[in-house]
């Protein structure tokens, strides 16, 4: 964990291993956040956005093997889970780096070279879905 990132102007968390989580709903607008596992089961969850400080996410991490895994569970109202766009980007940081070396992202990377993004994804490349009221 550190405080500051003096290599550029985002967050300190962008350059760790984790997740960045990508919701619009119509009903709420655009909600982000950054995941960074800690080691011992829990994660620094940062909220990005306004929204995001409206939703409870809910973040259990674990060692494993080969890496880490993490389960994210975003509680919603009935209003936001009818139809939402989402997108998911995993930060990948090597031993003996000081900066992420990849993204793997969820809607992919159209048109692009190269893609190294912070956690300003554009609303248009995430991926829509709806789900049926139970």
């Amino acid at each position: 964990a550190v405080t500051e990132n003096p290599l550029d102007n985002e967050h300190s968390d962008i350059n760790s291993d984790g997740l960045q989580l990508h919701l619009f709903a119509p009903m709420l607008g655009e909600a982000r956040w950054l995941v960074v596992p800690d080691g011992r089961g829990g994660a620094r969850v940062t909220a990005r956005t306004p929204a995001s400080e409206q939703l409870p996410l809910s973040v259990r991490t674990r060692v494993t093997a080969d890496g880490w895994e993490a389960d994210l569970i975003l509680h919603v109202d009935s209003a936001t889970r009818t139809r939402f766009r989402l997108d998911v980007l995993v930060n990948e940081i090597a031993p003996g780096r000081e900066r992420r070396r990849g993204q793997l992202v969820l809607s992919g990377a159209r048109g692009e070279r190269a893609y190294l993004r912070g956690d300003r994804q554009p609303v248009a490349s995430f991926l829509e879905f709806s789900a049926a009221h139970a």
